[in-house]
């Protein structure tokens, strides 16, 4: 749900979701959909579509990373996340795990 908008997302489609100023948005393709609501109720409703987090402001479609370099997970579409140090480990075992 955004502003008054409900839209259907099929969580295979999601690149990733970010939070910014407590707004969290999803990627979708070359789109943008923004709603209000908290990235660790958004991460419950994902981690079972192989989503993990890569830092505290994103979660990531593990489906979509196609490499890791200089600490940043890459993603099909070319986007780069920051992997933070906190959450490297745990993210790089749920993306093997993930193959």
């Amino acid at each position: 749900t955004s502003k008054s908008v409900i839209q259907r997302v099929r969580a295979a489609d999601i690149d990733y979701v970010e939070v910014v100023n407590h707004k969290c948005i999803y990627h979708v393709d070359k789109r943008e959909i923004e709603s209000w609501d908290s990235l660790a109720k958004i991460y419950e409703s994902l981690k079972t579509f192989n989503f993990a987090y890569c830092n505290s402001c994103y979660i990531v479609n593990l489906n979509k990373v196609v490499s890791v370099e200089d600490d940043k997970a890459v993603l099909m579409n070319g986007t780069r996340l920051k992997i933070s140090r906190a959450k490297r480990k745990e993210f790089l075992m749920a993306l093997s795990a993930s193959f």
